[in-house]
């Protein structure tokens, strides 16, 4: 998001593109290279995946041995899409607040969210009330700026919260084909949400030269699993019989709070079964 140049850069395929937003970016949202092409074959895109830039500028791969070099609609990456629904020309602008102008109480740096750069080792990097702060540059109160792109190497700097803002048109979008809001209700205690259904996963898929790809590991598409918890094999997927928290997000951010206070029913699927769902109180800053 607002990079100067590719959104998500790749030196090899295999990738699955799932639940993306992609926006402010300053040439194409994703580059693939790589020096054989099988590795792009098996790059797929699947769920709702959503771009601020035109389909133009969507996908550009290069790969060596067949001499192709150039820019290709992300649906035509690969033969192993399951079902992804595109979305070009995305209004973000509205996806996060700003940075901050009050005073951080947890960062012992800051002056109503400001500061100047230092090196010294007693400076407050880590420190937020929020875990989705940082510091950056106070180039722009909008984050997609071309001000704040870089690190923050000197002068002023801000404190940005990159959490979803309440107000924003894109949260809870769903997955349903067409992208738009609302997903259905999380509620404490009831059934799961339909898109966290024991059928709504997909397959991850790896390739060798010359070899079909393996189907591997099935996981619900709109679900994380929870880490360290012994009980998964944490690599992030929701797997049956795994503890996850529910996704109602394109991009990173699902939510805050404590997540161990909101369960919901899950409903067995034919592949997906035996999840413990959780769900964060809050979705939005």
């Amino acid at each position: 998001m607002n990079n100067g140049t590719y959104g998500i850069y790749l030196k090899q395929g295999n990738n699955t593109y799932s639940q993306m937003l992609n926006a402010g970016n300053g040439q194409y949202a994703i580059y693939e290279y790589s020096a054989e092409w099988h590795a792009h074959r098996y790059t797929r895109f699947t769920g709702v995946n959503l771009y601020s830039t035109s389909s133009t500028a969507g996908c550009y791969i290069l790969y060596t041995p067949d001499g192709y070099n150039g820019s290709v609609a992300c649906s035509a990456f690969g033969v192993y899409n399951q079902n992804p629904t595109f979305i070009w020309d995305v209004n973000a602008t509205d996806l996060m607040n700003t940075y901050i102008t009050s005073n951080d109480t947890s960062n012992s740096s800051d002056t109503d969210g400001a500061a100047t750069f230092s090196t010294s080792l007693t400076f407050d990097w880590h420190n937020f009330l929020t875990p989705t702060r940082s510091w950056g540059k106070a180039g722009n109160s909008s984050y997609i700026n071309s001000l704040n792109r870089g690190y923050w190497s000197s002068g002023t700097g801000r404190i940005w919260e990159w959490g979803y803002a309440s107000t924003s048109a894109l949260l809870n979008i769903s997955d349903d084909g067409d992208g738009t809001p609302p997903n259905e209700d999380f509620v404490n205690g009831g059934t799961c949400p339909s898109r966290v259904h024991g059928d709504q996963y997909i397959n991850f898929m790896f390739s060798a030269p010359g070899v079909t790809p393996i189907v591997e590991e099935p996981y619900l598409k709109a679900a994380v699993e929870v880490l360290l918890d012994n009980i998964g094999d944490d690599d992030g997927l929701c797997e049956t019989n795994e503890a996850c928290i529910y996704a109602p997000n394109i991009g990173y951010y699902q939510g805050h709070g404590d997540y161990t206070t909101q369960t919901c029913i899950f409903e067995d699927g034919t592949t997906i079964t035996g999840v413990t769902m959780y769900a964060y109180p809050t979705n939005g800053r």
